[in-house]
Protein backbone atom coordinates (compact mmCIF):
# COMPACT_ATOMS: atom_id res chain seq x y z
CA UNK A 1 0.00 0.00 0.00
CA UNK A 2 2.77 2.45 0.89
CA UNK A 3 4.53 1.72 -2.41
CA UNK A 4 1.25 2.44 -4.25
CA UNK A 5 0.90 5.78 -2.43
CA UNK A 6 4.50 6.71 -3.32
CA UNK A 7 3.96 5.97 -7.02
CA UNK A 8 0.67 7.87 -7.06
CA UNK A 9 2.27 10.84 -5.29
CA UNK A 10 5.05 10.95 -7.87
CA UNK A 11 2.62 10.82 -10.80
CA UNK A 12 0.47 13.60 -9.36
CA UNK A 13 3.45 15.88 -8.68
CA UNK A 14 4.83 15.37 -12.20
CA UNK A 15 1.39 16.27 -13.56
CA UNK A 16 1.29 19.47 -11.51
CA UNK A 17 4.79 20.61 -12.42
CA UNK A 18 4.60 20.09 -16.17
CA UNK A 19 0.92 20.57 -17.03
CA UNK A 20 -0.27 23.33 -14.71
CA UNK A 21 -0.88 25.82 -17.57
CA UNK A 22 -2.48 23.43 -20.04
CA UNK A 23 -5.76 24.94 -21.38
CA UNK A 24 -8.75 23.46 -19.59
CA UNK A 25 -6.56 22.01 -16.85
CA UNK A 26 -7.32 22.08 -13.12
CA UNK A 27 -4.43 21.93 -10.63
CA UNK A 28 -4.51 22.15 -6.84
CA UNK A 29 -1.89 22.36 -4.11
CA UNK A 30 -2.16 22.62 -0.33
CA UNK A 31 -0.06 24.72 2.05
CA UNK A 32 -0.55 21.81 4.47
CA UNK A 33 -2.00 24.15 7.08
CA UNK A 34 -5.30 25.81 6.24
CA UNK A 35 -6.19 25.72 2.54
CA UNK A 36 -6.10 23.99 -0.83
CA UNK A 37 -5.34 26.49 -3.62
CA UNK A 38 -6.72 25.64 -7.06
CA UNK A 39 -6.19 27.17 -10.48
CA UNK A 40 -8.25 26.38 -13.57
CA UNK A 41 -7.34 27.36 -17.14
CA UNK A 42 -10.52 28.06 -19.08
CA UNK A 43 -9.15 26.93 -22.42
CA UNK A 44 -11.72 26.76 -25.22
CA UNK A 45 -14.75 26.86 -22.92
CA UNK A 46 -16.82 29.83 -24.10
CA UNK A 47 -19.44 30.09 -21.37
CA UNK A 48 -19.56 32.77 -18.69
CA UNK A 49 -19.44 32.21 -14.95
CA UNK A 50 -19.86 32.12 -12.13
CA UNK A 51 -17.51 29.15 -11.75
CA UNK A 52 -16.92 27.17 -8.57
CA UNK A 53 -14.46 24.58 -7.30
CA UNK A 54 -15.92 21.82 -5.14
CA UNK A 55 -14.09 19.38 -2.89
CA UNK A 56 -15.69 16.14 -1.80
CA UNK A 57 -14.13 13.27 0.11
CA UNK A 58 -14.31 10.16 -2.05
CA UNK A 59 -16.71 7.62 -0.64
CA UNK A 60 -18.69 10.16 1.44
CA UNK A 61 -22.08 11.71 0.87
CA UNK A 62 -22.59 15.05 -0.89
CA UNK A 63 -23.28 16.91 2.38
CA UNK A 64 -19.51 16.92 2.93
CA UNK A 65 -18.89 19.11 -0.15
CA UNK A 66 -16.81 22.27 0.35
CA UNK A 67 -16.68 24.90 -2.39
CA UNK A 68 -15.13 28.23 -3.32
CA UNK A 69 -15.90 30.81 -6.01
CA UNK A 70 -13.30 31.04 -8.78
CA UNK A 71 -11.93 34.53 -9.41
CA UNK A 72 -10.67 35.49 -12.86
CA UNK A 73 -7.12 36.61 -13.62
CA UNK A 74 -6.66 39.92 -15.44
CA UNK A 75 -6.41 38.23 -18.83
CA UNK A 76 -9.44 36.03 -18.01
CA UNK A 77 -7.50 32.93 -19.10
CA UNK A 78 -7.25 31.41 -15.64
CA UNK A 79 -9.36 31.34 -12.49
CA UNK A 80 -8.32 30.59 -8.93
CA UNK A 81 -9.69 30.20 -5.41
CA UNK A 82 -8.87 28.65 -2.02
CA UNK A 83 -10.75 25.79 -0.40
CA UNK A 84 -10.69 25.64 3.38
CA UNK A 85 -8.69 22.70 4.67
CA UNK A 86 -8.48 22.25 8.43
CA UNK A 87 -7.10 18.72 8.78
CA UNK A 88 -3.77 18.62 6.92
CA UNK A 89 -2.55 15.38 8.47
CA UNK A 90 -5.32 13.14 7.19
CA UNK A 91 -4.89 10.40 4.58
CA UNK A 92 -8.19 11.16 2.86
CA UNK A 93 -8.66 11.02 -0.87
CA UNK A 94 -10.66 13.89 -2.39
CA UNK A 95 -12.43 14.54 -5.67
CA UNK A 96 -12.09 18.16 -6.81
CA UNK A 97 -14.21 19.58 -9.63
CA UNK A 98 -14.79 22.83 -11.47
CA UNK A 99 -18.49 23.51 -12.01
CA UNK A 100 -20.19 26.06 -14.22
CA UNK A 101 -23.28 28.22 -13.59
CA UNK A 102 -25.63 25.28 -14.22
CA UNK A 103 -23.53 22.92 -12.06
CA UNK A 104 -22.07 21.29 -15.17
CA UNK A 105 -18.69 19.68 -14.55
CA UNK A 106 -15.88 21.42 -16.52
CA UNK A 107 -12.78 19.79 -15.02
CA UNK A 108 -12.04 17.09 -12.46
CA UNK A 109 -9.21 15.80 -10.30
CA UNK A 110 -10.59 12.38 -9.52
CA UNK A 111 -8.12 11.55 -6.74
CA UNK A 112 -6.43 14.39 -4.83
CA UNK A 113 -4.13 13.34 -1.97
CA UNK A 114 -3.16 16.44 0.08
CA UNK A 115 0.13 15.01 1.37
CA UNK A 116 1.23 14.35 -2.23
CA UNK A 117 0.52 17.93 -3.37
CA UNK A 118 2.24 20.29 -0.94
CA UNK A 119 3.44 23.80 -1.65
CA UNK A 120 4.26 25.70 1.52
CA UNK A 121 3.61 29.39 2.07
CA UNK A 122 6.72 31.50 1.48
CA UNK A 123 8.76 32.37 4.59
CA UNK A 124 7.86 35.71 6.18
CA UNK A 125 9.03 38.26 8.73
CA UNK A 126 12.67 38.19 7.68
CA UNK A 127 14.93 40.11 10.04
CA UNK A 128 18.63 40.37 10.85
CA UNK A 129 20.98 41.07 13.70
CA UNK A 130 24.50 42.39 13.05
CA UNK A 131 27.28 40.91 15.19
CA UNK A 132 30.21 42.95 13.86
CA UNK A 133 31.53 40.33 11.44
CA UNK A 134 28.30 38.64 10.31
CA UNK A 135 24.57 39.07 9.85
CA UNK A 136 22.29 36.59 11.60
CA UNK A 137 19.16 36.18 9.45
CA UNK A 138 15.95 34.77 10.97
CA UNK A 139 12.46 34.20 9.55
CA UNK A 140 9.07 32.62 10.14
CA UNK A 141 8.10 29.49 8.24
CA UNK A 142 5.68 26.58 8.29
CA UNK A 143 5.86 24.28 11.28
CA UNK A 144 4.83 20.73 10.39
CA UNK A 145 5.59 18.16 13.04
CA UNK A 146 5.39 15.11 10.79
CA UNK A 147 7.86 16.21 8.09
CA UNK A 148 11.13 18.09 7.81
CA UNK A 149 11.33 21.43 6.02
CA UNK A 150 14.50 22.79 4.49
CA UNK A 151 15.23 26.21 3.07
CA UNK A 152 17.29 27.95 0.44
CA UNK A 153 18.69 31.43 1.06
CA UNK A 154 19.41 33.68 -1.90
CA UNK A 155 21.73 36.68 -1.64
CA UNK A 156 21.53 39.30 -4.40
CA UNK A 157 24.24 41.94 -4.57
CA UNK A 158 23.19 45.17 -6.25
CA UNK A 159 26.65 46.57 -7.03
CA UNK A 160 28.09 43.49 -8.75
CA UNK A 161 24.69 42.09 -9.85
CA UNK A 162 25.75 38.68 -8.57
CA UNK A 163 23.53 36.11 -6.86
CA UNK A 164 24.44 33.25 -4.53
CA UNK A 165 22.23 30.52 -3.09
CA UNK A 166 22.85 28.48 0.03
CA UNK A 167 20.93 25.20 0.16
CA UNK A 168 19.96 22.57 2.72
CA UNK A 169 19.22 24.84 5.70
CA UNK A 170 17.05 23.07 8.27
CA UNK A 171 16.75 25.86 10.84
CA UNK A 172 14.93 29.18 10.51
CA UNK A 173 18.27 30.87 10.95
CA UNK A 174 21.45 31.41 8.96
CA UNK A 175 24.65 33.37 9.53
CA UNK A 176 26.14 35.26 6.58
CA UNK A 177 29.57 36.81 6.95
CA UNK A 178 30.05 40.45 6.05
CA UNK A 179 32.60 39.26 3.50
CA UNK A 180 29.75 37.81 1.41
CA UNK A 181 28.15 41.20 0.81
CA UNK A 182 28.93 44.01 -1.59
CA UNK A 183 29.28 47.52 -0.31
CA UNK A 184 25.90 49.19 -0.77
CA UNK A 185 22.52 47.45 -1.08
CA UNK A 186 22.13 43.67 -0.76
CA UNK A 187 18.94 41.62 -0.71
CA UNK A 188 18.04 38.35 1.00
CA UNK A 189 15.20 36.03 -0.06
CA UNK A 190 14.23 32.61 1.31
CA UNK A 191 12.05 29.75 0.11
CA UNK A 192 11.12 26.43 1.69
CA UNK A 193 10.12 22.90 0.74
CA UNK A 194 8.77 19.91 2.64
CA UNK A 195 11.38 17.19 2.36
CA UNK A 196 10.22 14.33 0.14
CA UNK A 197 9.44 11.19 2.09
CA UNK A 198 7.69 7.99 1.14
CA UNK A 199 4.20 9.45 1.62
CA UNK A 200 4.92 13.18 1.14
CA UNK A 201 5.67 15.12 -2.04
CA UNK A 202 6.24 18.88 -2.20
CA UNK A 203 7.08 21.71 -4.56
CA UNK A 204 9.19 24.72 -3.57
CA UNK A 205 7.35 27.66 -2.04
CA UNK A 206 7.53 31.03 -3.70
CA UNK A 207 10.46 33.22 -2.66
CA UNK A 208 9.87 35.42 0.37
CA UNK A 209 9.71 39.21 0.13
CA UNK A 210 13.18 40.74 -0.02
CA UNK A 211 15.08 41.77 3.08
CA UNK A 212 17.34 44.71 2.26
CA UNK A 213 20.70 45.00 4.03
CA UNK A 214 22.82 48.08 3.44
CA UNK A 215 26.57 47.58 3.86
CA UNK A 216 29.03 50.38 4.52
CA UNK A 217 32.72 50.02 3.76
CA UNK A 218 34.15 47.27 5.95
CA UNK A 219 37.57 45.61 6.28
CA UNK A 220 35.75 42.24 6.25
CA UNK A 221 34.28 42.65 2.75
CA UNK A 222 35.18 39.93 0.21
CA UNK A 223 37.61 37.93 2.31
CA UNK A 224 35.65 34.68 2.56
CA UNK A 225 33.16 32.67 0.58
CA UNK A 226 30.16 31.53 2.60
CA UNK A 227 27.98 30.31 -0.26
Amino acid sequence: MRRYVLVLCTVLCIHLVFYVDKPGNLSCLTNFASRISCIWYKGSYSGNGPFFVTREENGHRSKDIVKCHLVSSQDAKSFSCNLSYLDPFDDDDYKIEVRGPSSEILATIQSFLPHCNIKLDPPSDLSYNFTGTAYNITWRGNSISVIDIHYEVKLKREASRQESVKKEIYDKYVEILVSEFDEGSNYIQIRGIAEDQEDFKSLWSEWSPELKIGILQSPFLKQNNFF
